[in-house]
């Protein structure tokens, strides 16, 4: 099997063998299309490592670390006064450190952020259609998409 992978000009071109799971060539009357399919993946795999991609998983080194994007501290206060609003501040404060397993807010990445905010938004139209039934009004600011 024969792959080409061209990155910036470079091009780098690999031939492997179709072979079984013991890494044994398969005479051509024996092959089928999943035995070329993974010829054809491994050729792949094997022109892109040509190029320097994926080089770190074989040095024997961990994955790459990604750097994520903790909130700022005016964010974290900003998210702490939204909890304030709610009935049972302190369980749901609790609630949340515990689901995110962190000691305060300002451990949170700027994702996590915003899915509790879109969940507390959540929370709160929950609780004005409760209140709004018991009422008799409906709830125009709590449209669902």
């Amino acid at each position: 099997m024969k792959t080409s992978v061209i990155i910036d000009g470079l091009e780098h071109i690999e031939y492997l063998p179709i072979m079984d799971y013991r890494n044994k060539s398969i005479p051509l009357e024996n092959v089928t299309s999943f035995d070329v399919n993974k010829s054809i993946q491994r050729s792949l795999t094997k022109a892109l490592a040509r190029h320097g991609l994926g080089l770190y998983l074989y040095s024997g080194e961990d994955l790459p670390e990604i750097e994520v994007e903790k909130i700022s501290a005016k964010d974290a206060n900003i998210l702490k006064n939204v909890v304030k609003n709610f009935d049972d501040k302190d369980k749901l404060y609790s609630a949340l450190l515990e689901k995110y397993n962190i000691k305060s807010f300002r451990e949170l990445t700027v994702k996590q952020r915003i899915e509790i905010l879109e969940g507390l938004a959540a929370l709160r139209c929950q609780w004005q259609e409760q209140q709004g039934r018991r009422a008799g009004k409906g709830t125009e600011n709590c449209k669902r998409e």
